[in-house]
């Protein structure tokens, strides 16, 4: 990747606010991976079916409801808490106490902010809706109090969240879109839990998918989440063709790389007896606890891109001849 000074210092962000080490695959550069691309652009559809319009209609009250028994069925009450800027209260007391900053400012505006953040549990965090918008999609929305302060302000802050953002229809894949991005705001916050920038949308996707299960829905999410990897797969390209590697370029190596991780973790999950999806699930959870890493779980059940692309190709099969 040819790296600018702007996308190398998003990068270094990244690394100092959520405690990553790289950003790299050796994937990109295999011949599956250009088999994955070929079989999405020749056997996939360009265009949104129509089964997305035909599920049933919730109210955001249903979509909260839901979250918060997700939460307490598939992790419990431990490790489900989260740092919390309340109405933008920490911004202005840190604009109070701390007038035009300099650096040698940064230990104490940092030990002020690590003082006085709440915390809440994942769930009652804020959602702020947007149900004009025709397509799902989500964001977990922290704080970076100025654009102003360098990477290294962020070494010993964690994430402060202050808002979840969901738009779309208010049906059943806006619950997993919630699922999805509560499970963000739990893993950023366990600072280095995980190691690699494209491997950070494992888990939200992951706990999608075992969402859409329990809601009898798996194909129409797995279908959203296959278009959504062929639009990540064509902005790579575009970005390649100009000859340009932004941190969006990253960004989206990281949906296709962790679609596909996520992808072998949820089959060998799904396939799995009780005990084991138990001890998945328990894997999985003592991340929250800081035990180990994302990609330790994942080199423990042997999941890898490969397993995960081959699976994909056959339900982009699959769903080319039943979604219409």
């Amino acid at each position: 990747m040819n790296i600018d000074d702007k996308t190398q210092k998003s990068i270094m962000f990244d690394f100092q606010l959520f405690g990553t080490k790289r950003y790299s695959s050796s994937y990109f550069n295999s011949s599956d991976y250009k088999d994955l691309r070929n079989t999405l652009f020749d056997t996939f559809p360009n265009s949104e079916p129509d089964v997305f319009n035909r599920l049933e209609l919730y109210t955001t009250n249903d979509v909260l409801k839901y979250g918060r028994s997700f939460i307490l069925k598939n992790i419990g009450t431990s490790s489900i808490k989260i740092p919390f800027n309340n109405n933008e209260e920490l911004d202005s007391k840190l604009n109070k106490f701390f007038i035009n900053p300099t650096s040698d400012d940064y230990d104490d505006m940092v030990n002020f902010l690590n003082k006085h953040y709440k915390v809440v549990n994942v769930y009652n965090l804020p959602v702020k809706f947007d149900i004009s918008d025709r397509n799902a999609n989500g964001c977990a929305k922290y704080d970076w109090f100025s654009s102003d302060y360098p990477p290294e302000f962020y070494t010993n802050l964690l994430p402060i969240y202050y808002e979840i953002g969901l738009e779309g229809r208010c049906n059943k894949l806006m619950f997993d879109a919630y699922v999805h991005e509560m499970y963000h705001a739990l893993v950023n916050t366990r600072k280095g839990s995980i190691e690699n920038i494209l491997d950070k949308e494992v888990l939200p996707i992951f706990a999608e998918k075992v969402s859409a299960d329990s809601l009898n829905i798996f194909d129409i999410e797995n279908l959203y989440r296959l278009l959504c990897t062929k639009g990540s797969i064509l902005n790579v390209i575009h970005d390649e063709y100009i000859n340009k590697t932004s941190y969006g370029t990253i960004i989206e190596y990281g949906y296709i790389l962790s679609a596909l991780l996520s992808t072998d973790l949820f089959n060998i999950y799904y396939n799995s007896s009780d005990s084991v999806k138990v001890e998945i699930m328990g894997s999985i959870n003592d991340i929250f606890k800081s035990k180990h890493t994302l990609e330790d779980v994942l080199k423990k059940y042997y999941v890898s891109p490969y397993n995960g692309s081959k699976i994909v190709k056959e339900y982009a099969k699959k769903y080319t001849k039943c979604f219409k």
